[in-house]
Order: structure tokens, then sequence, then C-alpha cells
């Protein structure tokens, strides 16, 4: 190998531990997927890098941040056991202790139920000619006050659900609010938590958005904080890359 050779190998090495530290610092993990970028596209990558660091400039605190990526990774649209570890990793150095990643872990498992918000709704349309009367008002107003009383809000997108399907609502409250006895996040981080699942670009479900969004802004979040979970959550984009260049190579 040439002296040359040799220099440009050096310089291309130590530009690779710069993006890897610049990106740990600003994402509190490393996934080493991104190292084949690098190798093959260290502009690329050293754009998403720099992405990544204007999305975590924001006023999220550090263990937010990581609990928002790992729910990201973590929720059943997305399950990214190659980044799970890191991210795991990110959030126990940010000073989260194992119950805390363990109630977000809970909490995003809530995700499945949208097959029914969506579902419902469809059904009920799709067969009018069946007869589906209602469950008695005082049992949805029982199912709803627990609801409310359990997870802290009622939405009237869930009003099919109790109409049709009250003691599966009612299962699903409790299983649901399961996550919170962990008393770890707060209700702000929970919320935003919520909003970074149902925004991802896995997921994209409008009206759990909203809900969230509304209701962190009523535990005290921020404008700032909401559209930097948007940021965050944006970044997963780059999973193209991370899945399609190894195999490339």
């Amino acid at each position: 190998m040439s002296a040359t050779t040799a220099i440009e190998n050096d310089d291309s090495g130590a530009a690779a531990a710069a993006l890897r530290a610049r990106c740990r610092a600003a994402l509190g993990s490393w996934d080493a997927r991104l190292d084949a970028v690098i190798e093959r596209d260290p502009a690329y990558a050293g754009a998403f890098v720099a992405l990544a660091e204007a999305a975590a400039d924001g006023p999220l605190s550090a263990q937010a941040k990581t609990l928002v990526l790992l729910a990201c990774d973590a929720a059943m649209t997305y399950r990214n056991r190659d980044s799970l570890p890191g991210r795991i990793q990110g959030a126990l150095d940010a000073g989260v202790p194992p119950d805390g990643v363990l109630e977000v872990l809970e909490l995003v498992s809530v995700l499945g139920v949208h097959a029914l918000n969506v579902g419902l709704p469809i059904a009920l349309e799709e067969y009018p000619e069946e007869e589906r009367p209602e469950a008695p008002p005082a049992l949805q107003s029982r199912v709803q006050q627990r609801f409310e009383r359990l997870r802290g809000y009622w939405d009237a997108g869930w009003r099919p659900v109790l109409a049709h399907l009250p003691g599966f609502l009612d299962r699903y409250t409790d299983f649901s609010a399961a996550s919170a006895r962990h008393d770890v996040l707060d209700a702000k981080t929970r919320e935003l938590v919520l909003v970074a699942i149902d925004a991802s670009s896995t997921h994209m479900y409008a009206p759990g958005t909203r809900i969230h969004v509304r209701n962190a802004r009523a535990h005290g979040a921020t404008f700032g904080e909401v559209v930097q979970v948007f940021q965050l959550a944006s970044l997963l984009g780059v999973e193209s890359c991370l899945l399609g260049v190894p195999l490339l190579d």
C-alpha cells in the first residue's frame, strides 16, 4: 500500500469515527449498519447525520429523545431488531431505568388496537342489512367512565367500539393502562411516545396522532416538543439504506 493510500485510509477512518461520534451525541446510539453506508457513500451518510443533529436539536430532554426513538423502533409496524438494542442501551445511558424502558415497550403495544378503530366502522357500513343493537346505555357509561379514569381521556373515535364491543373495550382499557403501573414516565412523555408511533411513516394513523397531540398539550407539552417528535420519527426513512446497502456490498 502506498503512502498516499495509507493517508487516504486514515482520513477516511477519522471521518467515519467523527460521524459515529456525532450520531451518538445526537441520538444516543449508533447503528452499526451505517458503517456500510459510510463506506459506500460518505456524503450521504454525512447528510443523514446532519439531519439527525437537526432533529435532535430541540426542547426535548435527552431521555425523551431516546424513548421516542425506542418507541418507533419497537412499534409493531416497524419492529427494527437491528436498531433496537442500541436504542435500549441509549435510553439506559441517558438515565432511563430498566422499568422505564419496559414501560415504553408495553405502552407501544397498544398500537394493535387500531385494527379495530379502523375496521369496525367500515364493517358497520358494509353490513347495513344486519341488526346490530347497541349495548345498554348503563353498560356503555360504566365502560367509558373506567376508560376515562384509567387512561385519562376520552375521544369520540371510541364510540363505535363502546356501542358494539363494550366488553372488549373494557378489557382493552385494562391492557392499555397496565404499563402505567411502572410509574416511571410522566403523562406528557407517555403521550409524546404515542404521538411518535402514530405519526411514524410505518403507521401514519392521523386520528390517533391528533388525539395524542391534544393529550400531550393538555399535559404541558409545547408545540416545539411535539414537532421535535415528528422530526425524530422522520429519521426512520434511512432504514431503506440500512437494509439495502449491506446487501449491495
